[in-house]
């Protein structure tokens, strides 16, 4: 019924968060793009970028955006990254390196970004073999 309602299809996604004991929140990704939320596979960890889902981008930023500084939020933890504009789409660049290299991210992690205002970014980083969150904690003498 859920799949039906709300016309899934073979590429977009459903993120189920428990919210309380018998409550659930249910978000539907559709071309992995969810409100004010975006949902990536695979990220370029070789290139030193992330890209950014293209519904994404033009809905909330479009041709006029010339690119500029966020702030990508991984737990408490933040990171400045260059958002960046080319012809397909949008990507975090300059600073994203610095990302992969601090918290252990492995390639085949889901990654949900939700966006705060313009330039601000919450992470948060799902493992595809369970579907459970991956939560990033900071441990002291570690990033």
């Amino acid at each position: 019924m859920l799949v039906r309602h709300n016309q899934l299809k073979y590429k977009d996604g459903i993120l189920i968060k428990a919210v309380g004991q018998l409550k659930f929140e249910v978000l539907c990704f559709k071309d992995l793009v969810c409100q004010n939320s975006y949902i990536t596979a695979a990220f370029e960890s070789e290139l030193g970028m992330c890209l950014m889902a293209d519904k994404f981008f033009n809905e909330f930023y479009g041709q006029n955006f010339k690119g500029g500084m966020t702030k990508v939020y991984f737990g408490q933890r933040f990171w400045n990254v260059r958002l960046e504009r080319s012809s397909e789409g949008g990507y975090f660049k300059a600073g994203w390196s610095k990302v992969v290299e601090e918290v252990p991210l492995d390639t085949e992690y889901f990654l949900v970004f939700t966006r705060l205002d313009s330039m601000t970014f919450d992470v948060s980083v799902f493992d595809p073999d369970t579907g459970t969150e991956v939560f990033i904690i900071k441990v002291e003498g570690f990033f």
